[in-house]
């Protein structure tokens, strides 16, 4: 939008400066840069239009790219402070023409957007003019030149809008669909859409498979992903929670920061080996002299006897240790008075003190010779009375 962007950078909008607005072109002619590199092919993809690169060291065939810089140059050269003209670079003691720098990128932006326009508007003197558009009084002005070549020189022109055709110029590459979402450079992505299709389910279940992607590589909060069973479809999918935290950094900063994660982890691993070391070591210790105490203790006795007393054992060892870790040994003075606990405190007794529990024992009736033989139950009181009396003492 030619209009909104005069607007942004301040600059006076005529519709007659932009005569080719919204019109793709048929070719687009380089010098074996950047558009002779694997991504060129974007603009043939899609869009009506091939790529020419000139021939290497062929300078004289390269005179449409390289005039463009110069002609840039000689026009904004003379009065925008701080621009360096190549000769300055080998020059002994040169100028330092960068202490005069004082544009901002705007700035800047607006004084390259009106030079266009300066030069649509101004008149070529050595343009080889056609006849047949001189009789028609076209004055060698590029503006003019292309609205009587549109009439009747040019053939069909190709307009496409502005999303389909930032989509097609953006770089492709492969992701992989997990079950976690697609894969992209370390980065995890999703959409509503993709878990409708099931994407992600399949590839919990029947593995992982790739598809195609469209990125910005200055942003990586979203992707678009291309369905690989139809071309014209494709669907927007922002970060999930698993890679929230890279949401505002760039593509090269994601790859910086997981690099440094990995550096760390790898200076990591000599100390956390040392530090499993030191552990087994500090166990072996105190596990060693242990082993050999209870090999001299048990010497003679067969395994099953170490366990005969193991159920009084492990209560004698409670109730040490609950005497000695739970017990408070005095309660606190604010909530004792002259000798006496407050009156919210009742008193418990003594667990430590031997408890003496009276077995009820069947009635003998009179002349009976001999006492009725105990039940089962009141043997199984018996010996637990017994059991309590000797951990006690």
């Amino acid at each position: 939008d030619k209009a909104a962007l005069c607007h942004k950078y301040g600059v006076p909008y005529d519709a007659a400066d932009w005569p080719a607005d919204r019109i793709f072109p048929q070719k687009f002619l380089g010098d074996c840069g950047e558009m002779i590199s694997r991504n060129s092919n974007r603009i043939c993809d899609g869009m009506e239009s091939t790529i020419s690169n000139a021939p290497p060291l062929s300078p004289q065939n390269k005179g449409t790219v390289e005039c463009g810089f110069r002609l840039i140059h000689a026009s904004i050269a003379p009065s925008t402070p701080g621009y360096e003209p190549p000769s300055n670079v080998t020059r002994r003691r040169g100028k330092a023409y960068d202490k005069d720098a004082c544009l901002t990128l705007e700035e800047f932006a607006a004084i390259i957007l009106r030079a266009i326009i300066a030069h649509n508007r101004r008149e070529m003197k050595k343009y080889p003019l056609d006849p047949r558009a001189a009789l028609r009084g076209v004055s060698p002005i590029p503006r003019e030149i292309w609205e009587d070549n549109v009439v009747y020189s040019a053939g069909v022109i190709s307009r496409y809008n502005e999303d389909y055709l930032r989509l097609q110029l953006l770089p492709r590459d492969k992701a992989t669909v997990t079950d976690q979402g697609i894969l992209f450079k370390g980065c995890f992505y999703s959409c509503a859409d993709l878990e409708k299709k099931g994407w992600f389910v399949s590839a919990a279940n029947r593995g992982r498979f790739d598809v195609d992607v469209s990125y910005d590589r200055r942003l990586a909060d979203s992707i678009v992903v291309h369905d690989p069973q139809d071309a014209r479809k494709s669907y927007s999918c922002g970060l999930t929670t698993t890679s929230e935290s890279y949401r505002g950094y760039s593509y090269a900063e994601v790859k910086y920061v997981q690099t440094t994660v990995k550096r760390i982890l790898q200076e990591g691993e000599d100390d956390a080996l040392q530090e499993k070391i030191n552990l087994k070591k500090f166990i072996s210790d105190i596990a060693e002299p242990a082993h050999t105490a209870m090999k001299q203790a048990t010497k003679g006795k067969s395994r099953s006897s170490r366990k005969a007393d193991i159920a009084a054992d492990r209560e004698a060892e409670k109730r040490t240790r609950r005497q000695s870790e739970a017990t408070s040994s005095s309660p606190p003075q604010s909530l004792m008075g002259a000798d006496r606990l407050p009156d919210n405190v009742v008193p418990m007794p003594d667990r430590s003190a031997t408890v003496t529990v009276a077995v009820p024992q069947p009635p003998v009736k009179a002349g009976d010779t001999q006492a009725r033989p105990l039940s089962i139950q009141e043997k199984l009181r018996l010996k637990k009375q017994e059991m309590l009396s000797d951990i006690t003492k």
